[in-house]
């Protein structure tokens, strides 16, 4: 939330400050990663993203990380178009020879946002983020509750998430609560406060 708050007041130097200080306590995720890479991107323009970048592949040379950071500082140069990296990151998962399906599923989901239709697909995409950070867990938690609200005919897929919410009792997000609506549980009580600053 501090992030995001610095972010909308423009102050882009202080959220990477902070962003560092909290992968120095909780270690490197995808969510921060990908996160830094376009707040570098926002500070210092594309040779910033593009050092930050560099500085992540040459501690994580190998593995979902460096192809991760790779394709998102791809993704984020103002000369790609949407549809560009849609289908050339699609072909360079699908080619990638050293990855088996469910991690393939796992990396459109992961840079492309989508997820599989079938319920054991979205399984494997859970089942390869649980070797992750809890940060990226937690997001791709949130992420398949909010695919879920439109998936009103996988009603396997809707039962689980309902019953996921509801033991639910101490997360205050307000992307929990509003889906927590659209479901028709009882909503979690989210304090969306002004700043004063």
């Amino acid at each position: 939330q501090e992030i995001e708050r610095l972010v909308v007041k423009n102050e882009v130097a202080q959220a990477i400050d902070l962003l560092k200080v909290l992968e120095v306590m909780q270690g490197a995720s995808f969510w921060s990663i990908q996160l830094r890479i376009a707040l570098e991107g926002a500070q210092g323009g594309l040779e910033a993203q593009k050092k930050y970048t560099a500085e992540v592949r040459s501690i994580y040379k190998n593995g979902l990380l460096n192809f991760i950071a790779y394709n998102t500082s791809v993704r984020n140069e103002e000369r790609v178009s949407i549809q560009k990296f849609m289908g050339d990151i699609k072909q360079r998962i699908s080619a990638h020879s050293k990855y088996d399906d469910s991690v393939k599923s796992y990396m459109r989901h992961r840079l492309m946002g989508e997820w599989p239709s079938e319920n054991d697909e979205i399984s494997d995409v859970l089942r390869v983020e649980q070797s992750h950070s809890l940060a990226d867990v937690y997001e791709t938690f949130v992420g398949l509750v909010q695919h879920c609200l439109t998936c009103e005919d996988n009603a396997e897929l809707v039962s689980i998430i309902k019953l996921a919410l509801q033991k639910l009792d101490c997360i205050t997000d307000y992307r929990i609560a509003k889906a927590c609506i659209a479901l028709g549980l009882p909503a979690r009580t989210v304090s969306l406060r002004r700043s004063s600053g």
